[in-house]
């Protein structure tokens, strides 16, 4: 658990007196091994009473800046800064919303917030945590995002005509995941039966059972350069007509493209290509593997499983060529690796029961070669695919 802040210390830090506290506690080494020097020179240029709320804001704004843009001058607090919304996530769901009254009703240290109020007509922000309000204000006006805010509890409404945006805690007070929506704060069943009838942005973890949401107009699962961050329920107006489950590709500048299942799903189960793609994990997420696969004149080496096959990959992703394939069994495998010289490997496992980790230490390989080794069932039987992975 992370520093308590209090109202007291963020009035501190937006002062002229912490503001020249952060400004030199920034200049420390904020390393592990400087933790005791670190501390005993922030007691002196912030005093004892608030020398670990100038700390603890130093190292948060400096893990959170690959995240959060202007984050070298926000507050915020350990919780709020992981839960928060990666600023090219938020832009992007924010640019739905464009030209409309919206309010954020769990807006927390405002990084939605500060993205919707970049495009909206108009926007509020809510919360029930006085300092994570004052942090918001603070937040919203060094990135001069224009926001009413006030305390309130999203559980009571407070504005009419809006968009509600909406991001439930999910974490409890001792930092575990909480991934039940009725163990959602608030539990995802209360927020929509609040707002029932109005129009909603609800994000939520990429693990979201969707059959847990059948009030859902579309689930919109995002991912980040590589990596799955978040599902985003819409409800009303703003969700697409048509369209139940989109996936969404982001990289960091933006959106590079998104799918849904409006798209023809005709991906036949074929013998393996010269590739095979391992589709982004939103894709594999939102249930659109076969859609991607059509698109792209793709098949599935095996209709349970996310692997698609074929002679021409899609430009820009990273597929794996094939050099050989058959019939998984692990001495073989050895022996092959052995023979081609390969002593870093890639281990990709789809629908078998293998470690990776523990596989690569039983393989025992050496060697000058790299090469990625794609374990999957087909059918009953487990199958071996040694590549080459390539950006094409």
């Amino acid at each position: 658990m992370g520093y308590g802040f209090t109202v007291e210390d963020v009035g501190f830090l937006r002062s002229s007196a912490g503001e020249e506290a952060l400004r030199a506690a920034a200049e420390l080494p904020l390393t592990p091994a400087s933790r005791l020097g670190d501390v005993a020179s922030v007691r002196r240029i912030a005093g004892e009473r608030f020398a670990a709320a100038v700390l603890e804001t130093a190292v948060l704004r400096r893990r959170a800046q690959s995240k959060l843009d202007g984050a070298g001058s926000w507050l915020l607090t350990e919780d709020a800064a992981q839960q928060a919304t990666a600023s090219v996530v938020a832009r992007h769901r924010a640019g739905r919303l464009e030209g409309r009254d919206v309010h954020d009703v769990t807006c927390s240290i405002g990084a939605d917030l500060i993205e919707v109020a970049a495009v909206a007509d108009r926007c509020i922000g809510s919360d029930v945590d006085d300092v994570r309000i004052s942090m918001a204000k603070h937040n919203c006006e060094v990135a001069g995002a224009s926001a009413g805010l006030l305390r309130a509890d999203a559980l009571r409404p407070v504005s009419r005509g809006t968009v509600v945006l909406a991001d439930p805690a999910r974490r409890d007070g001792t930092g575990r995941r909480k991934w039940r929506p009725e163990d959602l704060i608030p539990p995802l069943g209360d927020l929509m039966a609040t707002y029932r009838g109005r129009d909603m942005a609800v994000k939520c973890a990429p693990g979201l059972d969707f059959a847990a949401v059948p009030w859902a107009g579309e689930v919109e699962v995002v991912s980040l350069a590589g990596q799955v961050r978040e599902a985003c329920v819409w409800v009303g107006a703003p969700a697409t007509f048509g369209v139940a489950r989109r996936a969404t590709v982001l990289g960091p500048e933006g959106p590079l493209w998104t799918i849904t299942d409006a798209e023809s799903d005709a991906c036949p189960v074929r013998e393996v290509g010269e590739w095979i793609i391992d589709p982004d994990g939103a894709v594999v997420r939102a249930g659109l593997v076969r859609h991607y696969g059509a698109r792209h004149g793709l098949g599935q080496l095996d209709p349970r499983i996310a692997y698609l096959t074929g002679d021409a990959p899609p430009r820009g992703v990273r597929a794996f060529r094939v050099l050989e394939h058959g019939k998984y069994n692990e001495k073989t495998l050895r022996a092959l690796l052995r023979e081609r010289g390969v002593g870093r490997l890639e281990i990709l496992v789809r629908g078998l029961d293998i470690d990776p980790d523990a596989l690569r230490r039983r393989l025992k390989i050496s060697g000058p070669e790299e090469a990625s080794v794609v374990l999957t069932r087909v059918g009953d039987t487990p199958t071996a695919y040694l590549c080459r992975a390539e950006r094409v």
